[in-house]
């Protein structure tokens, strides 16, 4: 889900429910995100406010890191609309 904001800063907030795995899990999930957001900010155009929720647990780093330039580039393309 997303919104646009008008903070002039991109925000993200991550979702992981208990029955994904335990914490440690869920908490690696969490870094794997945030250091995708972190590192993709040069993708957005305009500032918004994100909320990722997981929901599958078997994909890869590669496949996480793909799907998330997917979503972006997604928000980017129903905003231009």
């Amino acid at each position: 889900m997303y919104l646009k904001n008008y903070l002039n800063v991109n925000r993200v907030g991550i979702v992981v429910k208990k029955k994904y795995g335990n914490a440690v899990f869920r908490n690696y999930e969490k870094r794997i995100i945030r250091e995708f957001f972190r590192t993709s900010k040069s993708y957005f155009t305009d500032f918004y406010d994100l909320i990722i929720i997981l929901h599958k647990k078997s994909d890869s780093y590669f496949e996480k890191k793909k799907d998330y330039i997917d979503l972006i580039s997604k928000i980017e393309k129903n905003e231009k609309k």
